[in-house]
């Protein structure tokens, strides 16, 4: 089960960067916690996998692409620095960036950011029948 861990945390890595950019929330995009790999089934890392994989080439990650290569990085890097809003290459961006967003909110799989409730003392429950807690519901956690 480690590799299928590895797998997956490989391509969640490689495609952070691209959905942080995006507006997608960081607390969405890590692994879950609260129980070792082997833990998990393995019909959950291929889920999670498959359904990753197919947001890495899909239109929406495309179209994001694109704009990002409309004009260089140092020109982005710019625009941010000087606070710069509302031009033609900007605009594309952000509707593809919200494109990505809600191909990311669809149908997303309930193991990316999510937290295993600790197994109780004398529970002979399998681990893979625990509940999961959602992000939104971990305390001490802002909504940033």
């Amino acid at each position: 089960m480690r590799e299928a861990w590895n797998n997956v945390e490989a391509l969640l890595n490689e495609l952070r960067p691209v959905l942080l950019e995006s507006g997608v929330p960081e607390r969405q995009l890590n692994m879950p916690v609260g129980r070792e790999p082997h833990e998990i089934k393995l019909e959950i890392y291929v889920e999670a996998f498959d359904w990753l994989h197919r947001l890495g080439q899909s239109a929406e990650i495309a179209a994001v692409d694109s704009a990002k290569k409309l004009i260089p990085q140092s020109q982005w890097d710019k625009y941010k620095a000087y606070g710069f809003r509302g031009l033609q290459e900007q605009l594309i961006l952000e509707r593809a960036q919200e494109r990505l967003r809600k191909a990311w909110r669809t149908h997303r799989p309930g193991f990316f950011g999510k937290t295993y409730e600790p197994k109780q003392d004398g529970d002979q429950q399998d681990s893979s029948s625990q509940q999961l807690r959602s992000p939104e519901t971990r305390p001490n956690e802002s909504d940033c």
